[in-house]
C-alpha cells in the first residue's frame, strides 16, 4: 500500500497529514502535521533528526523506529484512526 498525502483514499488517511487526536508520553496531539511541517521540513531535512521530549531521534536509528511505533500505538487507540488502519 502506498500511504502519504499525495495519495487518495485509504493510503492518504493512514499518513501523517490527517489531522488525528491523541496522546503519546503524556502530550496531547491533535495537530495538523501538515501545516505544522511546512515551517518545519527545511531543518528536518537537512538533519533528518527528530527531536521529542528533549531527546533527538536521527531517521535511521532503532530508537526512532521504537518511537514511530509508540506513536502509531498511541494513535490506534483514536476509534477513527483504527477503523482506517484495518479496513480491508
Amino acid at each position: 500500500m502506498d500511504v502519504g498525502g499525495y495519495t487518495v483514499g485509504i493510503g492518504a488517511r493512514l499518513s501523517n497529514f490527517i489531522p488525528r487526536a491523541f496522546v503519546l508520553d503524556g502530550v496531547e496531539s491533535g495537530k495538523d502535521a501538515k501545516a505544522m511541517g511546512l515551517t518545519r521540513n527545511e531543518a528536518w531535512q537537512r538533519s533528518q533528526t527528530l527531536w521529542w521530549q528533549g531527546t533527538s531521534y536521527h531517521r535511521q536509528s532503532p530508537e526512532y523506529l521504537h518511537l514511530l511505533d509508540r506513536l502509531y500505538e498511541a494513535a490506534s487507540m483514536s476509534a477513527e484512526f483504527a477503523d482506517d488502519l484495518f479496513q480491508d
